[in-house]
């Protein structure tokens, strides 16, 4: 016999995932799709799956411009709140003091990754003898991963002598955490400055899920570009599709 409470959840996703799907085909949206649909994958969340046979080259997603979450799509009044910050920091800062659930894209939102997701699965997250929850405290303390008596898993790079702490600075991999933590320190201080009642732990959940769901993208019919690393964007169901750096990949082209 099931568990009533399991059978409740489960219907609780299904309705989420209807809605969401209802919400992309909506001619608001104006996504379409070929070929491919999504759908909850055991042990990895929601995945983007072939429903017939695919050809090589096929177009199997297509998402307006229109529907990207870009700094376009931030009033410029709420962009000059921020004096110095980047392109990441402004979308979870914007996500972050928005009522996600009477927002126009409610229904994407219900897909995204929890903070509890990323505290397993993300590095930044991870301090000491195991993985615990990053804090304010934690984001302005000096140093990073001190007396970590494990490795981490291979895909960091992590040296595989914990005690020679003195490599963990040479370490171009670790050198990454540094940088993000740097960057994730930069913004919530701009932030903490235009809106101080933001909540630390809602801001590093949208912080960390533009970190991970953004596309690079580069906006048409702009004189000057920011950098490259603000040169991002948020795109519903696209996001969905499982990427490597080595491997077969999907392509996105902006057309």
């Amino acid at each position: 016999m099931s568990n009533p409470k399991e059978t409740s959840i489960s219907e609780t996703e299904d309705a989420k995932q209807a809605s969401f799907r209802s919400w992309c085909h909506d001619p608001a949206q104006g996504i379409t799709t070929h070929g491919v649909d999504y759908c909850k994958i055991p042990n990895s969340g929601l995945g983007i799956v072939a429903q017939r046979r695919l050809e090589a080259g096929e177009e199997l997603v297509n998402v307006p411009l229109k529907t990207l979450f870009s700094i376009n799509t931030i009033p410029r009044t709420f962009q000059k709140k921020h004096k110095q910050i980047t392109t990441q920091g402004l979308l979870a800062s914007f996500l972050a003091s928005s009522n996600i659930k009477e927002t126009a894209f409610a229904p994407w939102a219900s897909t995204w990754p929890t903070l509890a997701d990323f505290r397993e699965s993300m590095p930044i997250c991870w301090r000491q003898h195991g993985k615990t929850a990053l804090t304010e405290e934690l984001l302005n303390e000096d140093t990073i991963h001190d007396d970590l008596n494990l490795p981490f898993p291979p895909a960091i790079g992590h040296p595989t002598v914990p005690a020679l702490n003195s490599v963990f600075d040479t370490s171009p991999n670790l050198s990454l955490l540094q940088k993000q933590r740097k960057k994730l320190k930069a913004d919530w201080e701009s932030v903490t400055e235009s809106l101080p009642k933001t909540s630390f732990e809602t801001y590093v959940h949208y912080w960390l899920l533009v970190n991970a769901r953004t596309f690079y993208f580069e906006m048409p019919n702009v004189k000057t570009h920011p950098p490259r690393d603000d040169r991002i964007v948020m795109c519903p169901f696209m996001d969905l599709f499982n990427h490597s750096e080595i491997g077969v990949r999907c392509v996105a082209a902006w057309i």
